[in-house]
């Protein structure tokens, strides 16, 4: 992911690894996000291949994508995502799931180098002014926001509330393929 992401000049603001099959958040500088998907899963499928002596696809069909209203509904949208595992029943509540972005948005794990939770904070709770990738200070945490400049905690209640609400957003699957 942080090759994806650095390459294609994206960011990754959640995520949920579900047992067939993931979710992401991206956000994309470029009209490039086929390529980003194209080597996100290629690549993942040549290490698994290698790793496990196979030879064969992991994925089937394209990737899903809809476009989504940062000012209306990034925040719900990567709420959702963090939540699928509750809403498929798997899990009781959001912590449960150690595969997704939830630990990292609410301050209780450092974040992998390639999840831009700094980036969602300052987009959604407007701690910190957005900063260009091509601005920012790389040196200091290698994800280009200084991360001493806002608290990493979110309100793991706003998580809980929303496991088993509707969302106005959910007829619009399959709308870009």
């Amino acid at each position: 992911m942080a090759q994806g992401m650095q390459r294609f000049d994206a960011q990754a603001l959640a995520y949920c690894l579900m047992d067939n099959h993931y979710h992401f958040v991206l956000h994309t500088r470029q009209a490039n996000l086929s390529w980003l998907m194209r080597h996100v899963n290629g690549v993942y499928t040549q290490v698994f291949n290698r790793r496990h002596g196979k030879v064969r696809h992991l994925f089937q069909g394209r990737f899903k994508a809809i476009l989504v209203d940062r000012d209306a509904s990034l925040l719900e949208v990567c709420r959702y995502v963090e939540l699928r595992q509750v809403r498929a029943g798997m899990v009781g509540e959001p912590a449960a799931w150690p595969w997704s972005s939830y630990y990292a948005h609410v301050g209780e794990v450092e974040p992998p180098a390639w999840l831009d939770t700094d980036g969602l904070h300052g987009f959604l709770l407007w701690l910190i002014q957005p900063v260009p990738l091509w601005a920012a200070d790389r040196s200091s945490t290698g994800r280009g926001r200084e991360s001493s400049s806002h608290p990493r905690s979110a309100d793991p209640g706003y998580y809980r509330r929303g496991a088993h609400t509707s969302h106005s957003w959910a007829p619009l699957s399959r709308q870009v393929c």
